[in-house]
């Protein structure tokens, strides 16, 4: 019973107080890229996000499903500009599964769009169709 008690008084106090986590940069060239960044995490999450810009640390709160998300966004996006995107032939899709859900987050990379007019199009495209 007191295991029950112990169990139930974490949870609460994880509810109410939140949890966090810090990220630092490794590959973003610009504070610019930084906010692109947290700003797709921000939006994808719905999780409160504090960027410092002098040390470019991104601190996430959340609970535990939001910063396991943000980690895996954050750690496919902050990569080296010159790296090339994965293949389409490759068998290990880009995308997170939310735990105990059907959703599923996915990275697309859109090699063909030559200019951010385009890619801005097909997101337009894309998200109309989809009704996303």
């Amino acid at each position: 019973m007191r295991a029950n008690s112990i169990a139930l008084g974490l949870i609460s106090v994880c509810a109410f107080n939140g949890w966090d986590q810090t990220f630092t940069f490794a590959h973003a060239e610009s504070i610019q890229q930084v906010y692109e960044i947290v700003l797709l995490i921000r939006s994808i999450t719905d999780a409160p996000i504090d960027v410092t810009d002098e040390t470019q640390k991104m601190r996430v709160r959340g609970s535990p499903d939001q910063l396991a998300l943000a980690g895996w966004l954050f750690n496919e996006l902050d990569k080296p500009g010159n790296q090339q995107p994965p293949s389409s032939e490759s068998t290990a899709p880009l995308e997170y599964r939310m735990p105990g859900a059907d959703d599923v987050v996915r990275i697309f990379y859109v090699p063909f769009a030559e200019s951010i007019q385009d890619f801005q199009e097909i997101v337009t495209l894309v998200g109309s169709t989809t009704d996303i």
